[in-house]
């Protein structure tokens, strides 16, 4: 049996110099790194698929912004349901009350008026680290 101490010498010398490599730098996380996305239920699946071409990328959304809650609401903003839609884009781009802000068909339809206007941008502070 050889000693720890010439073990590790031996494997010293046998490996060479140890070298350390620069970071991988990330525009991304990795998809290992990003929250799992837990399946859409039923009645947010058709009415996502209703409105987006991309349903893909409209349900990671829609799970990074409100784990698909209807009921979604922002403590800190008028952000609210399903897309988190702000007041003021809500106003901007239909005509459908405010009121109706936590309806789930309203706020999937009022998410894609806003989409055809701005592409994903509105969802923009999502994207880094959830649905990027």
């Amino acid at each position: 049996m050889i000693p720890w101490g010439l073990a590790v010498i031996g494997f010293m010398l046998w490996s060479g110099p140890l070298t350390v490599e620069p970071a991988e730098v990330w525009t991304d996380p990795p998809a290992s790194l990003q929250p799992p996305l837990r399946p859409a239920p039923p009645s947010v699946s058709l009415t996502i698929a209703r409105y987006f071409d991309d349903v893909e990328t409209a349900t990671r959304i829609a799970f990074c912004e409100s784990t698909y809650d209807p009921s979604a609401q922002n403590p800190t903003s008028s952000a609210a349901g399903v897309y988190q839609v702000i007041e003021k884009s809500w106003r901007w781009v239909s005509d459908k009350p405010w009121a109706l802000r936590y309806n789930l068909e309203t706020n999937v339809q009022v998410a894609a008026q806003l989409y055809e206007r701005m592409g994903w941008s509105p969802w923009e502070s999502s994207r880094e680290g959830c649905w990027g």
